[in-house]
C-alpha cells in the first residue's frame, strides 16, 4: 500500500535488495528506483567466490554492498539522493541540496571522531557473523579476517566452520562479531572452539540505542573497542 502510490523508491542495490524491484513490479508501482550503491562506488558482487563456503575468502570494497558503514562512503551517495528528490519534487530542490551539504559536513565530524577513537585498533583481526564490515574495516584500519556466513541466509558447511576455527586459532583472534540479523549457534561454536570472546554488533539498527544514523556508527565503533580489549 505504501509502495504502490511512492514517486520515488531509494535502495542499496548491488545485489543487497533485488526483492525491492520485484515487489515494485508486483504492486505495478511507477516508482522511480534510486540504487545507491553505485553512487557509492560499488558494483556487482562475483556470484562465484561469494557462494563457496568451504573456504576463507578476500572481501572487496568494490563489490561489498553494506557501504554505509563507512562515512566517507555514505557522503558519496548525498548527491544522488539529493539529485532523485529534487526531480521528484523540483520545487523542493534548494533544500535538498542544502540538507545534503550540511549532512556531509555532520558525515565528515563523525568520520573524525570515529577515526580517532578506532586509531589504537588499527591492525587488529576479528571474524564477523558474515561479511558486513569491510568498509567500515578498511576505513578505521581494522582486518575482516573471515566471516561465518560469507551468504546470508546459508548456513557454514563442517568443512567451512572447522577451516575458520583454524584461521582463527593460526593468526590468533581474540573476537567474533555477532549481529542481531543472524543466528548465533555457528558464531558461538566458532568462539568455544577457538577460545574467542562474542561481541554484538549490528549493522543495520533501527532499534533504541542506535535508531539514528550516528547512533548505529558509535554502537560500532563502542562494540570493536570492547570486544577487541580496548576502553572507549
Amino acid at each position: 500500500k505504501r509502495l504502490a502510490p511512492a514517486a520515488l523508491v531509494a535502495r542499496i542495490g548491488a545485489g543487497y535488495d533485488d526483492w525491492m524491484g520485484r515487489l515494485a513490479a508486483a504492486c505495478a508501482s511507477r516508482a522511480v528506483q534510486l540504487e545507491l550503491a553505485p553512487a557509492a562506488g560499488i558494483g556487482p558482487a562475483h556470484s562465484g567466490a561469494a557462494h563457496d563456503h568451504d573456504h576463507v575468502h578476500e572481501l572487496s570494497e568494490e563489490t561489498d554492498p553494506h557501504f554505509w558503514l563507512s562515512p566517507p562512503r555514505a557522503i558519496r551517495a548525498l548527491p544522488a539522493i539529493a539529485k532523485a528528490l529534487s526531480q521528484a519534487d523540483p520545487r523542493g530542490r534548494a533544500g535538498y541540496e542544502s540538507r545534503a551539504a550540511s549532512t556531509a559536513l555532520d558525515l565528515l565530524a563523525l568520520d573524525a571522531e570515529l577515526a580517532a577513537r578506532l586509531a589504537p585498533l588499527r591492525g587488529a583481526a576479528f571474524v564477523s557473523a558474515h561479511p558486513a564490515f569491510t568498509h567500515f574495516a578498511a576505513r578505521y584500519g581494522l582486518v575482516q579476517a573471515a566471516s561465518v556466513e560469507p551468504v546470508p541466509g546459508r548456513e557454514p558447511s563442517p568443512r567451512a566452520l572447522a577451516s575458520l576455527i583454524h584461521l582463527a586459532r593460526d593468526h590468533r583472534l581474540r573476537v567474533i562479531f555477532t549481529e542481531p540479523q543472524f543466528p548465533e549457534a555457528a558464531a558461538r561454536m566458532i568462539a568455544r572452539d577457538a577460545g574467542l570472546g562474542v561481541t554484538l554488533v549490528d549493522p543495520i539498527g533501527g532499534v533504541d540505542g542506535r535508531n539514528t544514523y550516528e547512533e548505529l556508527l558509535r554502537f560500532n565503533a563502542a562494540a570493536f573497542l570492547a570486544g577487541l580489549g580496548t576502553k572507549s
